[in-house]
């Protein structure tokens, strides 16, 4: 009985070190408008979706948007597709990075699920956003959907590598 234990600890182990991949995508397009006009438009879409403009600077070219429910757990419970059980709390993060450089524009849309018990959180979820993601999600298809509209609609999906 003892082996058993240590054996059930050990493929435990095993499987809880396992990780799947995780695929990158980024949307790209080339644009001739300009990043003030984009930034403004995109962040108006943001803020509708109830993100946290963390960062906006058209000169650079940057921008940076945050939706957490941190704090409420409630907050946009329809697509996170989880009831909460005894003792397990469940948070999200989602990211909008959007970089326009030389009439380029490359954006990444992220999602992290954390589940939390017993005092550790741990990502229980990540995907990079592309355009299978289901239509029901506003906050991704508003963003995309007005950078397609402001650059002539030629959005290219692209899986980068990590680390690249």
């Amino acid at each position: 009985m003892k082996y058993i234990k240590i054996l059930f600890v050990l493929v435990a182990c095993v499987f809880a070190s396992c990780s799947f991949p995780v695929h990158k995508y980024e949307l790209r397009t080339n644009c001739s408008e300009d990043a003030s006009r984009i930034f403004k438009l995109v962040e108006q879409d943001l803020t509708l979706n109830d993100f946290k403009i963390v960062e906006s600077d058209p000169a650079s070219g940057f921008l940076k948007a945050v939706f957490t429910n941190e704090g409420n757990p409630l907050a946009s419970a329809d697509f996170l597709g989880i009831t909460k059980a005894a003792g397990i709390s469940v948070e999200i993060e989602i990211s909008w990075i959007i970089n326009y450089r030389n009439g380029k524009i490359s954006a990444m849309c992220h999602f992290i699920r954390y589940k939390k018990a017993l005092g550790e959180k741990n990502v229980s979820k990540e995907i990079y956003c592309d355009d299978d993601i289901s239509t029901k999600y506003s906050w991704y298809w508003d963003v995309r959907n007005k950078l397609a509209s402001l650059c002539g609609g030629n959005i290219q999906i692209v899986e980068i590598e990590n680390g690249k």
